[in-house]
């Protein structure tokens, strides 16, 4: 705010000496580089891969019955339930990780797309499972992809994990 005076903290590098001083500023005056956050020793650091996300570690699908989504996903799907209390439901099967979590909003696109050997390997032995399909297989710039719903309503994808990027 102009004409407020505040007090802040200003980092000033001198070779490889860091000295922080206070100084009294009107807030509207652009201030000097401070600490980059995350660095608590107050050093400047050279970013290059660290921090970047490497893959998704989980998702999480929105459910109205836990338990009858539980039944789907570890019968049909055959993923493990590692977990769960009222409201949450942690799945896993390989690198494969999911959160299944009570909500009163669903039947959503959930965009998961579960990796898999064959589409339509995995189309004809859901449907003999009696899992609702809303997309034959088709190809996609990331392999051959089909949806079917869970038993929410929600989108699942199921896409050829051993194809390569084509456009």
């Amino acid at each position: 705010m102009i004409g407020r005076y505040t007090t802040r903290a200003v980092c000033l590098g001198i070779e490889d000496i860091y000295i922080m001083i206070s100084i009294s500023t009107i807030s509207s005056v652009k201030h000097p580089a401070s600490m980059p956050l995350g660095d608590p020793q107050g050093g400047f650091f050279e970013y290059t891969v660290e921090g970047i996300p490497e893959s998704i570690f989980a998702c999480s699908v929105p459910v109205r019955d836990l338990d009858a989504s539980i039944g789907f996903y570890t019968d049909i799907l055959c993923l493990d339930l590692l977990g769960r209390t009222d409201s949450d439901a942690y799945l896993r099967r390989g690198q494969c990780r999911m959160i299944l979590r009570v909500s009163d909003v669903t039947g959503v696109d959930t965009g998961v797309y579960f990796g898999v050997d064959s589409p339509f390997n995995t189309r004809r032995r859901l449907i003999d499972e009696g899992v609702e399909f809303v997309q034959e297989p088709v190809h996609t710039p990331f392999g051959t992809c089909t949806s079917f719903l869970d038993p929410d309503g929600n989108v699942l994808h199921a896409i050829d994990s051993g194809a390569d990027f084509k456009i």
